[in-house]
């Protein structure tokens, strides 16, 4: 919800990672692209060893910016 208030109909670019949570992180991605289909770019992949010692498996995050014209 927040995400789409910033974004609106602006371009924007986004990624998804996570830890050990594929099918999570997907949905997630499948329900943003869905909802605001204006993306010019959008990654997912699994996220490095710094972030999972700190979250654990399970965990997803979302990065994203909107396109200054």
């Amino acid at each position: 919800d927040i995400m789409a208030e910033e974004v609106g109909m602006q371009p924007y670019r986004c990624a998804v990672g996570h830890v050990a949570a594929p099918e999570e992180a997907v949905a997630l991605g499948q329900h943003i692209q869905s909802r605001m289909p204006n993306f010019r770019e959008f990654h997912m992949s699994t996220v490095g060893p710094i972030i999972t010692t700190h979250t654990g498996p399970g965990t997803v995050g979302l990065i994203y910016y909107v396109e200054s014209e």
